[in-house]
């Protein structure tokens, strides 16, 4: 988890020297599924299935841009459910930040197609049904779509894409705390709107 966190800080880090030319607010919905596996301290790893919806605020430093980078942020909720292969499944919530770094592959009068890598942080509570467990998540993954403008100043844009993320909490919903570490790889479908000001 700590070579993520160390990938995730410096792609962070270097778009702070790409100047912004824009700026696009608006906001996403979304829904993700996936497979992963947790495994508690002294215990054996579970496999689970999960699935989520969410929605959100998104920033976009220039998504119509004939330039070669972009960067978008998607900062959200979500409602979220690990399904265990035996037992009973989570319901929780989670807050999701998304950076996504996109680079143009091709342009039109008002549409840009784009690729690019997505570094996630996340907070995940479980506390239904008995369960009370906490994970922190980190996430290093890739999506892309296109980015096209509907009117004058409104701009929609889709994307699908998937991430690899890294678990890390606490479950203290028995006698004692047990530490938990985990992985989760999910795919998501999202649409973005924004506003050009």
């Amino acid at each position: 988890m700590k070579k993520l966190a160390i990938i995730a800080a410096a792609l962070l880090m270097a778009t702070t020297a790409l100047p912004a030319r824009a700026i696009m607010l608006g906001g996403y919905a979304g829904i993700e599924g996936g497979t992963g596996e947790t495994t508690a301290e002294g215990d054996k790893s579970i496999q689970f299935a999960g699935r989520a919806w969410g929605a959100g605020l998104t920033y976009d430093t220039n998504p119509l841009t004939r330039e070669s980078f972009s960067y978008r942020l998607n900062l959200g909720a979500q409602s979220v459910t690990f399904e265990p292969e035996k037992g009973d499944a989570m319901d929780g919530i989670a807050l999701v930040c998304d950076n996504a770094f996109t680079f143009t592959l091709a342009t039109e009068e008002n549409a840009r197609y784009w690729l690019g890598p997505t570094v996630r942080f996340a907070g995940y509570t479980f506390n239904d049904g008995g369960f009370d467990i906490k994970f922190s998540g980190v996430g290093i993954g890739v999506g892309g779509g296109f980015t096209y403008r509907l009117k004058e100043k409104w701009i929609v844009s889709p994307s699908l894409g998937g991430v690899y993320n890294m678990l890390s909490g606490t479950d203290r919903s028995g006698a004692k705390d047990v530490d938990v570490k985990g992985r989760l790889i999910s795919f998501y479908a999202k649409v973005d709107f924004l506003y050009d000001f």
